[in-house]
């Protein structure tokens, strides 16, 4: 993946600042069932970019739409609640809050918090064998060769190889590291100084959060999605085993109880 690291320091800047704009949003409309209700979804972000997606964009983004709907729903239609708040914030706001501002910094944090959800599920499910859909290179990149060095035929140029090959201390172990690294770094050194990290415009972020399909490779690697739904299907049998176990059992006790005839 071109720019991974670039790509893991921007989802590491919107994290943040989507906290910032959750404690803002707390201390504009104190409500503390808005406040954890936000940083349950934006810990569910946070997590995504770390695990093997199985389900779709659209759930989860069904998943963030109902859990920051209702303090949306409540500034635009009941306004908003001024006073100071448990946590935070101890004396309140000398002036009060009005709703279009309320609602300015629910959209920003609901917009910031669309475009983590969608970078992170397209860095999670990426593979090397689909195009990256949030970055086109502008030129083709070349694979890499390795060259390999003929083998000698005298002594006199056995003893050229000797000299010229990396010697085994640690400058030696040092330069061959700067070479590797020199080598990675070919794919992305043909590009420009202003090529985007990212090219997510509103079409393709729409698209992709509206039509993305799910990854088929988290039922199959072992992981904490995979393995969360085993052992959630595994305690689903037992309570079901449970149920007919007692289910019987109670059969058992009313056939036993009645008067024999």
């Amino acid at each position: 993946m071109f720019y991974h690291a670039q790509r893991n320091h921007l989802l590491h800047s919107l994290d943040r600042l989507s906290y910032v704009y959750i404690s803002y949003s707390y201390l504009v409309a104190p409500s503390l069932t808005a406040l954890i209700a936000r940083l349950v979804a934006q810990y569910r972000i946070t997590v995504l970019r770390d695990v093997q997606p199985t389900y779709p964009l659209r759930f989860h983004l069904i998943v963030l739409l109902l859990i920051t709907a209702g303090p949306l729903f409540r500034h635009i239609f009941g306004g908003v609640a001024q006073g100071s708040g448990v946590l935070l914030d101890f004396v309140g706001r000398g002036t009060p809050t009005h709703s279009i501002q309320a609602l300015i910094i629910d959209f920003l944090l609901l917009f910031f918090q669309l475009i983590q959800l969608t970078i992170a599920y397209e860095t999670a499910r990426w593979k090397p064998e689909v195009p990256d859909p949030l970055f086109t290179p502008p030129i083709p990149v070349a694979p890499l060769q390795t060259t390999t060095t003929p083998k000698p035929r005298n002594r006199r140029s056995e003893r050229r190889s000797r000299q010229t090959q990396p010697r085994t201390t640690r400058a030696g172990y040092r330069d061959v590291i700067e070479n590797r690294t020199r080598r990675v770094q070919t794919s992305t050194a043909s590009f420009s100084l202003t090529t985007a990290v990212i090219d997510l415009p509103l079409r393709t972020l729409m698209r992709l959060l509206l039509h993305s399909a799910p990854s088929d490779e988290g039922f199959d690697l072992p992981g904490p999605v995979t393995d969360g739904r085993r052992r959630v299907g595994l305690a689903a049998q037992l309570v079901v085993t449970l149920l007919r176990m007692r289910a019987v059992r109670q059969d058992g006790g009313n056939g036993q109880g009645q008067p024999q005839s």
